[in-house]
């Protein structure tokens, strides 16, 4: 497994919700953000779908699939399925400017967030308050109550887009 650092090589474990020693996704070049839940280790990643020129694909922004760590460490990529797409980890999106996309997930589209360019890399960012926050990663905690898991809270991980110090944001859903 991965150390507990994020890909910006901040902390994120420190928090409640997440549990410690969970592993962090490495080696995707372009990551964006990456979901991860709390009945397995495996994550959602959210990779920029580049141009060779390094300019994002505006007619499909994100590259969105799995990244499974096995128990021997070993990992492996997979598409995400059609209802995973639809119901879970699916987006809309709407592209403002060839470098400023705007989108939401389908799962809930009451929070949108921005894909822009920030010091030579994509990222993603939302408002959370008052702040400009980069999304580094999220962790939803479910609980299976049937077909559909039931979402409890979600945990939004990364850092305040002015100041650099860390952000963090507890969305939690009432039953």
């Amino acid at each position: 497994m991965n150390s507990n650092h994020d890909v910006l090589g901040l902390e994120i474990n420190d928090y409640p919700g997440m549990p410690q020693g969970y592993p962090i996704p490495t080696g995707i070049e372009n990551l964006l953000l990456f979901i991860q839940r709390n009945n397995t280790y495996n994550s959602v990643i959210f990779e920029a779908n580049l141009h060779p020129d390094g300019a994002i694909q505006t007619s499909n922004p994100m590259q969105v699939y799995w990244w499974d760590l096995h128990h021997s460490g070993v990992t492996e990529t997979h598409p995400i399925n059609a209802i995973q797409q639809n119901l879970a980890y699916g987006y809309e999106f709407e592209v403002i400017h060839p470098d400023l996309i705007r989108f939401y997930f389908k799962v809930y589209p009451h929070i949108t967030f921005f894909i822009s360019k920030i010091e030579g890399k994509y990222k993603v960012t939302t408002k959370v308050e008052e702040s400009r926050m980069v999304v580094t990663n999220l962790y939803v905690h479910t609980e299976d109550l049937g077909v559909f898991p039931q979402v409890i809270f979600v945990e939004f991980y990364g850092y305040n887009l002015e100041t650099n110090q860390k952000l963090y944001f507890k969305l939690t859903f009432q039953n």
